[in-house]
């Protein structure tokens, strides 16, 4: 009995970090998609999904790296930064804020960095750009519903509305895509 429950925590350990790598492959597929300046994102949009996976190699510096940097992320952090905002309090929206960076940083590692910085600057800039903001939201502004800044007069309402959308959608390519719109909307 002891080995078959073994084999079965084992089994399920490894169901949950499969999980976890499809949650960030695809999460980093609609950031890559939606950060990539618009003429590298036109050359590959074109070719739909398959388009959108290579377009992730490409700003990654090929599958394997792309599978690299999608293992460094922790889409658990990603649930619990979203999930933490969902509670609509100041308090709650800052934690939030304070932990999306956590979950996002290891991309700006070297060794998840393509050795060509010239592959997708875009990407790469949005995110040293405004995850120091986020680790540090000092000029939060937030009332339920009606206003959310980081900083005066830059609202991020609606991308993190159509974050926390997706991410609630079980849509993690649109969750991508979302968090490069707050990222943008941050910058």
């Amino acid at each position: 009995a002891g080995a078959a429950s073994a084999a079965a925590t084992s089994a399920a350990e490894l169901q949950e970090v499969l999980v976890a790598r499809i949650c960030s492959r695809s999460l980093l597929r609609g950031l890559a998609a939606a950060a990539a300046d618009a003429v590298l994102r036109e050359g590959y949009e074109a070719g739909g999904p398959l388009g959108r996976r290579a377009l992730l190699w490409h700003c990654f510096g090929g599958a394997s790296a792309a599978d690299a940097a999608a293992a460094a992320l922790d889409p658990g952090l990603v649930e619990r930064g979203l999930g933490v905002m969902l509670r609509r309090t100041l308090e709650a929206v800052g934690h939030g804020f304070l932990t999306l960076p956590a979950a996002l940083l290891p991309l700006l590692s070297p060794k998840n960095r393509p050795s060509d910085p010239q592959r997708c600057p875009a990407v790469f800039e949005l995110l040293e750009t405004a995850l120091p903001e986020w680790a540090s939201p000092m000029a939060l502004q937030y009332e339920p519903g009606r206003l959310l800044e980081l900083s005066p007069g830059c609202s991020l309402i609606g991308p993190v509305n159509e974050a926390v959308g997706a991410w609630r959608r079980g849509d993690w390519e649109a969750l991508g895509v979302g968090l490069a719109s707050l990222l943008r909307a941050t910058s």
